[in-house]
């Protein structure tokens, strides 16, 4: 199972970058370098990035887990149709799977231990999801 888990990681960051659409010569700086060099380059992509809160979730979820049909993906079903604004969690309240939607973390809180924000509540480490399925 230890084996594995990196593995599976490593398969839903790849199948989350290929839905997102990198844009055209996003990586070129990286094209070609190896080692310390490739490791330099990659950051230099990465490091003006602005990093949100986890209140400011909500907000991306309006553009990362909106759907082509405007609805708000469930990681667990394609039956359920969450409207962006009036379906999350908190605000029209819910007794059932489907009411409304949530933001779940994709990997346990403890696996980031004292990790500084916003790393534990970044739009990258939580999802759209039923509370009833946290």
């Amino acid at each position: 199972m230890k084996r594995s888990l990196p593995l599976m990681l490593c398969a839903l960051l790849l199948s989350a970058a290929a839905m997102a659409g990198i844009p055209s010569g996003y990586y070129s700086n990286a094209n070609g370098k190896y080692g310390a060099a490739l490791k330099t380059a990659l950051y230099n992509i990465i490091n003006s990035h602005t990093a949100i809160g986890y209140k400011a979730v909500w907000t991306a979820y309006q553009t990362t887990d909106l759907r082509s049909d405007g609805y708000i993906w469930d990681i667990y079903s394609n039956t359920t149709n969450y409207t962006y604004s009036t379906d999350q969690a908190g605000s029209s309240g819910y007794k059932a799977e489907g009411d409304c939607y949530n933001r779940e973390h994709v990997f346990c809180q403890s696996w980031f231990k004292s990790a500084p924000a916003p790393a534990p509540w970044s739009a990258t480490f939580t999802t759209s999801s039923p509370p009833t399925a946290t």
